[in-house]
């Protein structure tokens, strides 16, 4: 990279101490490694006090930078999530870059999104103004061994790089604050200049990504905290809401238009643009309102019967990003028709289908829409092309190979043509389309599944209160999936679940309590070397996110098959489905829980535990479920153990961590209290026992797979799993 010169332009020189100027001989120092182009004044670092800051660098260079992070943010949520998370850059797989491109990341922090396109992309440079924060991003790559990045302190409004140098910058919170960097000018004219100035420094096809506050969003007032806890940027007069100059969306357009940039696409970034976990367009109105409702009526700690929240279901309807979205982000280009190999694999797919009227037109009249958690190593994305068709792409970051992926593609195809077989099953198996690696990433399109998202139904308001209503349409939901349970243990060559899964949590483990034993008494499983006879394939992820049903027929399309594996405890999928509605008593959906892991405890007691007129239609439909699938009803209280333990340590291994306590503490209550579940089955029935006395149905010997688990790739096992194989077929009653 040739730098040049903040005072003259001319090229610039870099020795070991310093980098000086050729043509003006002006000098800027190069101090721990890193060239200081700017030197910060009195300061604090943003969102700490500089303290703190040092503290937190010190820490981390004594020992692990994470650990750093965890103790300094371990009370905010919000940068615990900032720094640590893996999704900083959930954007990357959309924009098609690979190892031949070059970034620049301006205002850099504490290396998150560094470190995040580090991993896909060839050269990254990255500024900050504070050196704390530039500091802590060096160690924290160090210690992470990422050797592509050029690290440098210096001003947004001073970058000493050439122009047409950069396939891809970023600048996240960045443009509201360009003013405090130049005060020379009106705020807004300074913003004028940093965007010209950023896209002389893009490639022809280069690609800007920026987020940056909503000045209409309901949040304009927070920042407020930012001037009474003398936020270093905001120092002098900020703009009309205290958060340094902001815009709304068409303000922001046209800024970007002036400046140069012919393709300007605009995201609704929830929870904001530093954990962009969702990225929904601003010009799919349909799929804003989707998100909004999605929202409200997810379950959370709050009321579920208020009227704040019935106005918010009210103003949603109108879908108005203005009015709802406090952060965007901005992805924009130099060129109007950019295109990339994402886009020409995109187009050959989707030509190359049956249905010829889906083809995608150019990029730019795309409609994108992502959805991924802070730690996931998977996003979710929907594609519309302009045509109006709609697609499912699947996106896996698999930093230690690609075995997954391509298992799972292997299994859909699989999958379709086993339920194909049987003209009618009432199960649906999405069309794989095509399949891209790139990078660390592999992409699998599918197509859209017909009908409404099950969530959405069972998540609208009231939906409970009509039982009969609500069963109307949760029957034949969980009659698709007694028969996918059945279907698909005819599969072959499925890969095995992680044996660890069926181990007990150190959190339930011997205690004055004696957990631990009663644990392992209750269990369904007598010890992990055998759950390979006795488990069960499933789908792994059965939640109602992942099915949607088609009311004029009644059949239900499944999608998201990453966890499809044997060895899951039967009727595993069964109690996913019915735990993820996440139901409530009439008399809860008033409570204003502590938290959201209260709201789920007490959702999971009132599904499954506690005798009211949901649980009791639940238990007889559980019990029809054990007869069609031939379980012995006496098994259904180990089972449902055994799901908690597996829940468990399947968000464990997802960074799921409030969901994992979550499950914990709903096991630990549950073996804790000796409570009957459906009010019939004592929990402390040992799964070999014989019926219980108030269960008159007939005994009858469970449905074991007869599944051939081959262990492959990345999900291979150890030898010990691998000699349990033997004697597939043998009853669990005969143990």
């Amino acid at each position: 990279m040739q730098l040049k010169c903040l005072k003259c332009e001319g090229n610039v020189a870099v020795h070991a101490e310093r980098c000086v100027c050729a043509h003006c001989s002006s000098e800027w120092p190069i101090t721990g490694g890193i060239p200081r182009f700017f030197r910060a004044p009195d300061y604090n670092c943003g969102d700490v006090l500089r303290s703190e800051a040092r503290e937190m660098l010190a820490a981390a260079r004594s020992g692990l930078w994470a650990d750093a992070v965890r103790t300094r943010f371990a009370g905010n949520q919000s940068m615990f999530l900032g720094v640590l998370g893996l999704q900083r850059a959930s954007w990357l797989p959309m924009l098609g870059l690979d190892e031949t491109s070059v970034a620049l990341e301006i205002g850099c922090g504490y290396g998150a999104v560094t470190q995040s396109i580090a991993r896909e992309i060839g050269e990254v440079y990255a500024v900050d103004d504070v050196p704390e924060r530039i500091e802590f991003t060096q160690e924290r790559l160090r210690q992470e061994g990422i050797r592509n990045v050029h690290l440098y302190q210096a001003s947004p409004a001073g970058l000493p790089f050439s122009d047409e140098s950069f396939d891809l910058i970023v600048a996240d919170g960045v443009l509201g604050w360009i003013g405090e960097w130049n005060r020379q000018d009106h705020p807004r004219n300074a913003q004028m200049k940093f965007l010209s100035r950023i896209n002389r420094l893009l490639k022809k096809d280069g690609v800007l990504v920026m987020g940056i506050e909503n000045r209409l969003g309901y949040g304009r007032y927070r920042a407020a905290a930012h001037r009474k806890a003398g936020h270093h940027r905001a120092n002098g007069d900020a703009g009309v809401d205290g958060r340094g100059y902001a815009h709304s969306e068409h303000g922001y357009r046209k800024l970007l238009s002036r400046a140069g940039f012919r393709d300007v696409s605009c995201y609704w970034a929830s929870p904001g643009y530093s954990r962009p976990y969702h990225l929904i367009p601003t010009n799919a109105p349909k799929w804003i309102r989707e998100r909004l409702q999605y929202g409200i009526d997810h379950p959370d700690s709050g009321p579920q019967r208020n009227w704040r929240r019935r106005l918010r279901r009210s103003i949603a309807r109108w879908g108005l990003p203005s009015l709802f979205a406090n952060d965007f982000v901005f992805i924009a280009s130099r060129a109007e028709n950019r295109r990339t190999k994402l886009d020409e694999w995109l187009e050959a797919c989707l030509t190359a289908d049956s249905n010829e009227r889906t083809k995608l037109c150019r990029p730019s009249a795309r409609y994108w829409e992502l959805h991924t958690g802070p730690f996931a190593l998977k996003s979710t994305l929907r594609v519309a092309s302009g045509d109006g068709s709609t697609f499912v792409m699947q996106v896996q970051l698999s930093p230690n190979g690609l075995d997954k992926p391509r298992q799972t593609s292997r299994d859909l195809k699989v999958l379709k043509d086993l339920f194909e077989k049987t003209a009618s099953t009432p199960v649906r198996i999405p069309r794989a389309l095509g399949e891209l690696r790139h990078q660390s990433f592999s992409y699998r399109l599918e197509s859209f599944a017909r009908g409404e998202s099950l969530a959405s139904l069972v998540r609208e308001p009231g939906y409970f209160k009509n039982m009969r209503k609500a069963w109307s349409i949760l029957d034949p939901a969980i009659a698709g999936a007694v028969e996918l349970s059945r279907t698909l243990q005819d599969l072959h060559d499925v890969r095995l679940i992680d044996p660890g899964w069926l181990a007990i949590p150190k959190e339930c483990g011997d205690s004055g309590n004696d957990i631990g034993a009663d644990t392992e008494m209750a269990r369904y499983f007598a010890h992990a070397a055998s759950f390979a006879q006795m488990g069960w394939v499933q789908h792994g992820d059965l939640s109602i996110e992942n099915v949607f049903l088609e009311a004029e027929t009644g059949k239900i399309e499944v999608f998201d098959w990453a966890d499809l594996a044997a060895g899951f405890p039967p009727l595993y999928d069964l109690f996913t489905l019915l735990s993820s509605t996440g139901y409530l008593a009439p008399a809860d959906e008033r409570r204003r829980f502590p938290n959201e892991s209260e709201r789920w405890i007490a959702s999971f007691e009132a599904i499954f535990v506690n005798e009211n007129q949901f649980s009791v239609i639940v238990r007889d439909t559980m019990l029809d479920c054990c007869e069609r699938l031939k379980v012995q009803r006496a098994l259904l209280p180990s089972l449902l153990l055994e799901f908690l333990l597996v829940r468990s340590h399947y968000y464990w291994s997802r960074s799921s961590v409030v969901q994992r306590q979550i499950h914990l503490r709903i096991l630990q209550r549950y073996l804790k209290r000796r409570e009957c579940i459906f009010g019939m089955l004592p929990v402390m029935l040992h799964a070999g026992a014989s019926v219980a006395p108030n269960d008159t149905h007939e005994s009858k010997t469970d449905m074991v797979s007869t599944t051939t688990i081959i262990a492959t790739g990345a999900d291979e096992q150890p030898a010990a799993a691998h000699q349990s194989l033997q004697g597939l077929g043998s009853a669990p009653e005969q143990r």
